[in-house]
């Protein structure tokens, strides 16, 4: 992501819609500095924290039976 090169077979069929937002998303907490998984969430989610230059992110990925990104959201953590 941070090079702006997704890599199409990364995601599930839809998948992709959800790169544009991401990319919006990640241009406004500068580069990763670090990046820990935290768990799975109750609907499904690998959790990651994302320290980046700007603050503290919740990374949340669903993914497909196949292993693909269905869907991601980043958030700021306060």
């Amino acid at each position: 992501l941070q090079a702006d090169k997704p890599n199409d077979s990364m995601f599930a069929p839809g998948g992709q819609q959800f790169f544009q937002q991401l990319k919006t998303q990640y241009s406004e907490m500068g580069a990763a500095q670090s990046i820990s998984f935290l768990g799975v969430g109750p609907a499904g989610p690998d959790i990651y924290q994302v320290k980046a230059e700007k603050g503290s992110w919740m990374f949340r990925v669903w993914l497909s039976a196949e292993g693909k990104v269905e869907r991601a959201l980043l958030t700021p953590q306060q």
